[in-house]
């Protein structure tokens, strides 16, 4: 929960003892309660939880280093609980440089960018944190119309050297809610007979992701949440052997788990093949798993272990990905998976499952997939790609269409340029193509 950034500020504060000490107190005061609390979030009680910890020290009685322990504790938890700490603490100490900094943060997800912006150009001399200001701060003037003087700020940062910490600076902004969050909505959903499902608790379990490049494991939880659907659905019933088999996914495991553990990934493909035909996935009738996003994983498992190739999962699966795709209600997950393998095999079918699925489900990856059929033609006022920015105003490959479309037509390059910078740093966990981005918006910007 970022506590490197409370390490960070103890020693930037050294010099600093009633702040130092008031950081140092605060933080041992939110960990007791962290601990406490664990069997909280394990059940799955994020609300009762987060009172744990702002109890930890009440509200009276915070000081500006105790606020900044807890945004910094809240931070991918809770956004407006976190900014309110930070605003808290800032406006007691605005001259510390990490209370700055996160305080500017906040700002910036509120999409308060000039109010940001002068805030990182405060600190970008600062050694502690002056490249992740740099970035940042280029991130709140491109999104202002300054894009000159966006280019030239994130040069200045020195993209080549310095990448780890603009990218990591980028997912404090744009980085999706911490998973223990969704665990625990998800738990929710369930207890009330919601739509949730057991399938997606243990994919999230299996798939634990804190940032755009760390995936985790976490069988604490997959051995909690695989007992809590025992409970409900039976552990001698097809379903549960199945959600079984996700929680024990080798994929995951593989690219969780240093190589010096030794897992044999040959050898867990062989007991994945032995388990999948056990349980009818697999062998002389196979059948989808009954939940979409089960049996989705499960064909994904199956290629990357070789054990099918797409070619393969269409003879024995096409008919009934498509059987879920044509009902009324239609089925996303498995109409999405049937698109991949038609682009993998190249099946003339994919142009119509383009259309039909836009049409059904109105998702982006199906209008994409339209439009790139046509992008040596496609024109930047075509209603349907306008319709698509406009859904999905960050979304990667439409605009990177648009601007292959303006580039084309020779006019309104430099905006293309900008969404499309924009939509990388939004989704950056390479800084390769928004430094490339920023370098050809310089050049169209001085025109």
């Amino acid at each position: 929960m970022r506590t490197g950034l409370i390490a960070l500020a103890l020693a930037a504060s050294a010099c600093a003892d009633e702040f130092s000490d008031s950081v140092s107190d605060a933080q041992k005061a939110y960990q007791r309660a962290i601990e406490s609390g664990y069997t909280l979030l394990l059940d799955g009680k994020y609300e009762e939880w987060r009172a744990l910890l702002q109890e930890a020290v009440p509200e009276d009685k915070r000081t500006a280093g105790s606020n900044y322990v807890l945004g910094t504790y809240l931070f991918q938890m809770d956004r407006e609980n976190s900014f309110k700490a930070y605003e808290a603490a800032w406006k007691e100490v605005p001259e510390h440089t990490f209370i700055a900094q996160q305080y500017a943060v906040g700002l910036h997800r509120l999409k308060r960018y000039a109010e940001a912006e002068k805030i990182y150009a405060n600190l970008v001399d600062d050694p502690n944190v002056g490249v992740s200001a740099m970035g940042l701060r280029a991130d709140c003037l491109l999104r202002a119309g300054n894009f000159a003087d966006a280019a030239a700020v994130w040069a200045a940062a020195d993209p080549s050297s310095r990448h780890s910490e603009l990218e990591g600076s980028a997912s404090w902004i744009y980085g999706d809610i911490n998973p223990e969050v969704r665990r625990c909505r998800l738990l929710a959903e369930l207890a009330r007979g919601g739509n949730a499902t057991w399938e997606e608790l243990i994919l999230l379990d299996v798939n634990w992701t804190t940032d755009w490049w760390t995936v985790q494991v976490r069988d604490h939880y997959v051995k909690h949440d695989l007992e809590l659907a025992a409970a409900n659905l039976k552990v001698d019933s097809v379903r549960y052997k199945q959600l079984e088999l996700l929680g024990n996914d080798p994929a995951a495991r593989d690219n969780t788990v240093s190589p010096h553990v030794g897992i044999d990934m040959n050898q867990a493909g062989i007991m994945l093949k032995n388990d999948a035909e056990r349980l009818g996935l697999l062998g002389d009738q196979p059948k989808l798993a009954e939940h979409s996003r089960a049996a989705v994983r499960f064909l994904q498992l199956f290629r990357k272990f070789k054990i099918q190739t797409a070619q393969q999962q269409l003879d024995m699966f096409e008919w009934e990905l498509l059987g879920r795709h044509n009902t009324t209600a239609g089925d996303l997950e498995c109409a999405d998976e049937l698109a991949e393998l038609y682009a993998e095999v190249t099946s003339p079918k994919l142009a119509v499952l383009y259309v039909e699925g836009w049409t059904k489900y109105a998702d982006w990856r199906f209008l994409a997939g339209h439009l790139t059929s046509k992008r040596d033609s496609l024109k930047s006022a075509d209603p349907q790609l306008v319709e698509g920015l406009n859904k999905f105003p960050d979304n990667t490959a439409l605009a990177r269409l648009a601007l292959d479309a303006a580039r084309r037509e020779g006019t309104g390059i430099t905006e293309a340029l900008a969404r499309c910078v924009q939509v990388e740093y939004t989704h950056m966990s390479d800084h390769g193509a928004v430094t490339k981005g920023f370098a050809e918006l310089a050049k169209a910007a001085g025109k």
